[in-house]
């Protein structure tokens, strides 16, 4: 294909091996009229590897610069050819590039992809986690605090999470996935991606954290995280995914529509659901904190222990919530930090949901005793 005369190309990089670069990000080196590279050093050591003689102009193109670049580049790409490139991989992805894509569009300027390798996804299909669902989360925040608030959201994520890290603050950060995740949640650590001493270490979060507090790393860390596990509706075993709509399972009020009900989401604390023989359609013994969720009234004994679950807030919360929560019990958090996990990662009441949860299981002891 030949190369547009004018326009913004983003160029993706070798992630660690030249051999990965492609011929289309030769040609574009060569016939740029300006490369914005986000180290120039690195960019004329790239060249250099690949036997290319760059042709036009290079300008050094970073987060701390990238908006008062933005002009210059603008101009420059109604002229002529600019092509982005990163240290390694696509721009954009935790690189410079979303403002001057966005000031592109937004004024008209043709922008276009040499796509190429990519940490993210490299490491996304060698981890052996779930790829068909899975979200980027960029570098993983550096203070304790934020860092802790953002493994809360990761606690509820269904998803397979990638992330990237720096290997100083791998065993820290480890650490504190292991406190609010749990040590079994499974995870994977890919270092050096595509170089001669490629490593990537596969197990739950608990192996993980000990093999990076046993030895010093160095160099960029992508870290791969498994999705939180979601009740499933067939007796309250843990799934990847959201809970089934068949054999029992409930329903977003918690109780199935065909006479079998069960707890909400489909799982009671200690795994067990409500089989179809023990309740009716009706709601007999459907699950209080399904009843809550639902809008429906709980059974007098039961109410009592969920409080001011009854409120507006908690009849509007969809039963997988609870399923939410009791997944992450079950993967070793407790229940307040899962309880609250859950919620923000929802925007609900912290409160609402905790109390749902114990209406929940309340519902399913009673059921079991009736039993």
């Amino acid at each position: 294909m030949a190369l547009a005369a004018t326009g913004i190309v983003l160029a993706a990089t070798p992630i660690g091996d030249p051999a990965d670069a492609s011929e289309h990000l030769r040609r574009l080196l060569a016939s740029a009229d300006l490369i914005a590279a986000e180290d120039t050093r690195r960019l004329r050591q790239l060249a250099a590897r690949l036997g290319v003689k760059i042709g036009g102009r290079v300008l050094s193109f970073y987060d701390h610069n990238e908006r008062s670049r933005l002009d210059l580049l603008l101009a420059a790409a109604r002229a002529g050819l600019v092509v982005v490139v990163s240290d390694a991989g696509l721009p954009l992805l935790s690189d410079p590039g979303f403002a001057l894509v966005r000031a592109a569009i937004a004024e008209g300027v043709p922008v276009t992809c040499a796509p190429g390798p990519s940490a993210v996804l490299t490491a996304l299909v060698l981890s052996g986690l779930p790829t068909d669902r899975f979200a980027f989360d960029g570098f993983v925040p550096r203070a304790a605090g934020a860092r802790s608030a953002w493994l809360g959201q990761v606690a509820a994520e269904p998803r397979t999470v990638v992330v990237f890290e720096s290997a100083r603050r791998l065993a820290q950060t480890l650490s504190d996935a292991v406190r609010l995740l749990g040590p079994d949640r499974p995870a994977a650590l890919a270092r050096e991606l595509t170089k001669p001493h490629q490593e990537l270490i596969r197990g739950p979060l608990g192996e993980l954290a000990d093999a990076a507090a046993a030895r010093e790393l160095k160099g960029e860390v992508t870290l791969v995280i498994g999705g939180a596990r979601r009740a499933s509706g067939t007796g309250g075993a843990s799934g990847t995914d959201r809970a089934s709509g068949t054999a029992g399972a409930a329903s977003a009020g918690g109780a199935s529509g065909t006479g079998g009900a069960a707890s909400a989401g489909g799982a009671n604390g200690t795994g067990g659901a409500a089989s179809a023989d023990r309740a009716s359609g009706t709601g007999g013994a459907a699950s209080a904190g399904g009843a809550l969720l639902a809008g429906r009234a709980a059974p007098a004994d039961v109410a009592s222990s969920a409080g001011s679950a009854a409120s507006a807030e908690g009849l509007a919360l969809a039963g997988e919530l609870v399923a939410a929560v009791e997944a992450l019990v079950a993967d070793g958090a407790g229940l307040k930090q899962a309880a609250a996990a859950v919620a923000e990662t929802a925007g609900r009441s912290r409160r609402l949901v905790y109390q749902a949860v114990l209406a929940a299981r309340a519902a399913a002891a009673a059921a079991h005793a009736d039993a």
